[in-house]
């Protein structure tokens, strides 16, 4: 995972998103522009797929006259949502949408308040932090940190991944956990 790029291992295969290289995935999503890399198969337009046992809604979100997209993935019975690079908080139309989503990887190009709601409105389970430093607020502060600070976790430990198996591990994982990027 790196440069906003995440690999998802399940039973079946493997998903990358936003893949910075060629890799052995057998489905590759794209949050924005076309699909660089065509090794398997590669999602890069809106709409609602089921491929390589995962069900997946691509949602087009127009952004600075540019296009992005909301992936929303069902896994083997887990509901993750992913927002790429979005800078501003996404239409309550797609937040509501998105309302049944168990883990959520927040997007640190949004402010830290937009980040809040975010998290608010879709209630996920867990939510995925990346540790990425070059994020930084107005204030030159490093977001991840400061939106952990504002939640209590500020001593909150990274991971270099994260397994999770079944739903009921869901209810025994911290609600906010940072990831190595």
């Amino acid at each position: 995972m790196a440069n906003g790029e995440f690999l998802i291992k399940y039973e079946n295969g493997k998903v990358s998103i936003d893949p910075q290289s060629s890799n052995d995935s057998n489905l590759t999503l794209y949050t924005e522009g076309e699909a660089k890399f065509k090794k398997g198969l590669s999602l890069d337009w809106p709409g609602e797929y089921e491929a390589e046992n995962v069900l997946c809604t691509s949602i087009q979100v127009m952004e600075n006259e540019k296009e992005q997209r909301v992936l929303s993935l069902e896994i083997e019975g887990f509901r993750l949502a992913f927002l790429g690079k979005m800078s501003k908080l996404i239409p309550e139309k797609i937040i509501k949408s998105l309302s049944a989503i168990e883990i959520l990887v927040l997007p640190l190009s949004m402010s830290v308040k937009d980040m809040q709601v975010l998290v608010e409105e879709i209630e996920p389970s867990i939510t995925l932090i990346v540790k990425d430093d070059s994020y930084k607020d107005e204030e030159n502060l490093v977001k991840y940190e400061k939106y952990l600070k504002i939640l209590g976790q500020e001593n909150a430990e990274s991971q270099d991944s994260l397994k999770i198996k079944s739903k009921e591990e869901l209810e025994t994982l911290n609600n906010y956990i940072l990831l190595n990027i």
